[in-house]
């Protein structure tokens, strides 16, 4: 992952999908279905990434192509993934966590 210049996610579903976490964590740009539970979530509903529909490879090839050329949008995204990946640190889950348990 750490050697992409783009990380694309082609599933029908996906329960956690731990990969994006790895891909946000490394400031890659991602490209990934919008199947149910976790994509959409995990790229903060397309702005730390590019949500395309499932099973349209039109929209998947249109998403890569953008991504591959449009560096304003590239760096756009990279801008939002670094303010939104401090979600997924294990700081910021343990003091969720136990926040919680305050109350």
């Amino acid at each position: 992952i750490a050697n992409t210049k783009l990380f694309v996610l082609s599933s029908k579903f996906e329960g956690l999908p731990t990969v994006l976490i790895e891909a946000l964590m490394l400031d890659r740009v991602i490209i990934s279905t919008d199947c149910p539970t976790g994509p959409a979530e995990i790229l903060n509903y397309g702005k730390c990434g590019k949500l395309v529909p499932i099973g349209s490879p039109t929209d998947m090839a249109a998403a890569i192509i953008e991504m591959l050329f449009d560096e304003n949008k590239r760096n756009e995204i990279i801008n939002n993934i670094q303010a939104h990946k401090h979600l997924f640190t294990t700081e910021y889950c343990i003091d969720k966590f136990f926040k919680e348990l305050q109350n």
